[in-house]
């Protein structure tokens, strides 16, 4: 069971077709070096992480007229209960421990 709030789905969709990507170009070259995967998982992570700061920079900043206080309203997008941002890492340590151990 996948659990998302807001865009939280677009990580793995990121990640998923990434790998994929990199898996046929692998196989288009005829290669077995993991590097195309490594790449286009870097791709995925970079394009998550453009995504959530898209995302964020959409808070709001609201006065509450009876105390003056400042309220922040932020997106809570997430996957597995783990914000969207912290996805980039993720899915680029993915890559890292791909190119480190291939096989």
């Amino acid at each position: 069971m996948i659990i998302w709030k807001g865009y939280g789905l677009l990580a793995a969709l990121y990640a998923i077709v990434g790998f994929v990507i990199g898996v046929l170009f692998s196989n288009a070259i005829g290669t077995e070096h993991t590097w195309p995967v490594v790449l286009s998982l870097s791709l995925a992570a970079a394009a998550n992480y453009f995504t959530a700061k898209k995302l964020e920079s959409k808070s709001k900043i609201l006065i509450d007229p009876e105390s003056g206080q400042q309220v922040i309203l932020k997106r809570g997008d997430s996957l597995f209960f783990i914000p969207m941002m912290y996805w980039t890492y993720i899915i680029a340590g993915l890559a890292v421990l791909l190119l480190v151990n291939p096989g």
